[in-house]
């Protein structure tokens, strides 16, 4: 478990200091705020919800009742007229009437008609038809297309009862209607069926008149629907009469909602989602139902949220305020210390971090202001340590001549005299060792040319012809890079290595090229012979060795070359040896042409 707060701790020490502080405040002043208000906003939502379900089920209920009374007056006058004895008489006798009596038939049926005035207002026609089509009384208000009434007709003979059915019919003239069909039986026989009465009711009576003043919320829609799912009624644009409901998947919650009062039940519809509160009646086998849409029940809710949301941004802008000043207390004499900080990793070494406070970041200040003290002390007798040890270090390499080199070397130009007859070798050899040794003991400087540096190369080559015999040294040296300064003493333990180690026990003939050229922006200097070569044994001694053997012309190493390369320009400079045993080794050292990497190396053309 301590584990985890670790790195739960590491993990936060990598947050600034002022974002801490910030999240901090929000956290505890925000997260409470916010959690008691969505809890409360839930709780009033829910209840919204539940009231207003309960109440639109009542609601529903009260008009299902209300439309049912209405409904009753048509039920009433459409069994009026099947047990009429002018309709009996005349739908048993219809065939057998000439025009006049039927004429008569007609007016004797518009003269019932016409004692229900109140109701014919919301009548669009009436219609009575026998078994075998022919229509018997028609009150021509507005016609109707005969497929309405077959299909009514069918549904009353397939129940098998002498009840009525409700459904949509459309006049010519494109008016919407419910449609109430019932069958016509004969009073003296009851299972002989002389033909149907249709009652054509204008939708606008129930849209209009029964629930127009019903206000369930804006953006709600009321209808009646059939139990197939064909829309009756509607006061909505977007459930238009005659539309099926059935693919919208609207049926099924509707019919959960008419059998289960108790439980809310909603819908998702034309991109909003909606409460669905419906109502049955059984006698017409349709229900009254109303969308309610979530967005009208969560209104309040919405005020509530958005009071919530003015809070919690004053909340918001007063942590930042405060968060943001107590930061400051601490961040900005925090900034200065870090100021003071890289102003002395750029170098600037006499700096002082100036704060007087007595918390915690003050006491730092005052540490840190002790510590620069010391660091400059330190660095005073460090770079004079340093300095005497670079110059003691010059004069050494200057004066390490090993005497067994001058002794080897003088012995064999001895015997090189002997044998010589003219002595031009014994001359040549004895000017390259003065040369040599003016330029390594006599001068003092730190730095030369390339090309004074191969004139040592040449000489100390001159004298090892003398005691190793004929070899061959190719030059390939960029005509730029002649005046090139380079550290004294840098090239002649690399080509003396190659000549004892490589040259001296190779067979045959000997090279050595020596490669000077820019590439990549670094100065190359490549040395190469084609002796003898190393394992990776011996190589790995040879980078590790310090001093060399009384063939050497100083006891200076390779190593010690690196050394210096690394010391001067940067670890990123140095030298790369590669060797393989009977096929020669090559030795590579990289140094900076920029004069703003490592120390300036590169001083004009002369």
């Amino acid at each position: 478990m301590s584990r985890h707060w670790n790195a739960l701790g590491k993990w936060i020490r990598r947050i600034k200091i002022r974002s801490r502080l910030l999240y901090s405040f929000l956290i505890l002043s925000l997260f409470p705020l916010i959690t008691i208000g969505f809890f409360s906003i839930s709780k009033s939502s829910d209840a919204i919800f539940t009231k207003m379900n309960t109440s639109s089920y009542q609601i529903m209920s009260l008009l299902k009742d209300k439309v049912r009374a209405e409904n009753q007056k048509f039920v009433l006058l459409s069994e009026q007229l099947t047990l009429n004895p002018v309709i009996q008489s005349a739908m048993q006798h219809y065939l057998s009437y000439d025009d006049t009596a039927k004429r008569d038939i007609a007016v004797k049926i518009d003269a019932i008609l016409r004692d229900k005035y109140e109701m014919l207002s919301s009548i669009k026609n009436v219609i009575v038809t026998t078994t075998a089509g022919d229509t018997v009384f028609d009150l021509g208000y507005d016609a109707v297309d005969v497929r309405y009434l077959t299909a009514q007709n069918e549904i009353i003979d397939a129940s098998g009862n002498g009840g009525y059915v409700l459904g949509h019919a459309m006049t010519k003239r494109g008016v919407p209607c419910i449609l109430l069909s019932r069958p016509v039986n004969s009073t003296s026989n009851w299972s002989q069926r002389l033909g149907y009465v249709h009652i054509l009711i204008d939708e606008a009576f129930y849209s209009q008149k029964l629930y127009h003043e019903l206000d369930m919320g804006e953006g709600s829609m009321t209808f009646i629907t059939d139990s197939e799912g064909q829309i009756l009624s509607s006061r909505s644009s977007a459930l238009p009469v005659g539309y099926g409901i059935v693919d919208d998947g609207l049926l099924e919650p509707i019919i959960r909602s008419a059998m289960d009062t108790e439980q809310m039940h909603s819908v998702e519809f034309m991109s909003g989602k909606y409460l669905v509160s419906a109502s049955f009646d059984i006698f017409a086998d349709w229900y009254l139902v109303s969308l309610i849409p979530y967005d009208y029940l969560n209104s309040e809710t919405y005020a509530i949220r958005l009071d919530i949301a003015v809070i919690c941004l004053i909340v918001l802008v007063l942590a930042c305020g405060c968060s943001y000043y107590l930061s400051s207390t601490i961040l900005r004499p925090l900034a200065r210390l870090v100021s003071s900080m890289r102003r002395i990793q750029d170098g600037e070494l006499y700096v002082k971090a100036k704060d007087d406070s007595r918390d915690e970041v003050g006491t730092i200040h005052q540490i840190f202001n002790d510590m620069v003290l010391t660091i400059q002390r330190l660095l005073a007798q460090t770079e004079a340590e340093e300095k005497a040890k670079r110059e003691t270090e010059l004069q050494m390499l200057q004066a390490q001549i090993n005497p067994h080199f001058l002794f080897n070397t003088l012995n064999s130009l001895k015997w090189a005299a002997m044998i010589s007859q003219t002595g031009g070798g014994v001359a040549d050899g004895l000017g390259a060792l003065a040369q040599l040794l003016r330029n390594t003991i006599v001068d003092k400087a730190e730095f030369v040319t390339l090309e004074e540096e191969l004139d040592n190369i040449k000489n100390y080559i001159i004298i090892q012809k003398i005691k190793y015999g004929s070899f061959e040294v190719h030059y390939e040296v960029d005509p730029d890079l002649r005046h090139y300064r380079v550290l004294k003493f840098l090239l002649q333990p690399i080509v003396e290595n190659s000549i004892i180690h490589g040259l001296s026990e190779a067979e045959g003939g000997g090279e050595i090229r020596i490669i000077c050229r820019s590439r990549g922006g670094c100065a190359e200097i490549v040395i190469m012979d084609n002796g003898a070569g190393m394992n990776e044994m011996q190589l790995s001694r040879l980078r590790r060795e310090q001093r060399g053997h009384g063939e050497r012309l100083a006891n200076i190493g390779i190593h010690n070359v690196e050394e210096r390369i690394k010391l001067y320009f940067g670890k990123e400079y140095g030298l790369h040896i590669e060797s393989e045993a009977g096929r020669g080794t090559t030795t590579t050292l990289t140094l900076p042409l920029n004069p703003d990497m490592g120390r300036p190396v590169q001083y004009g053309t002369s």
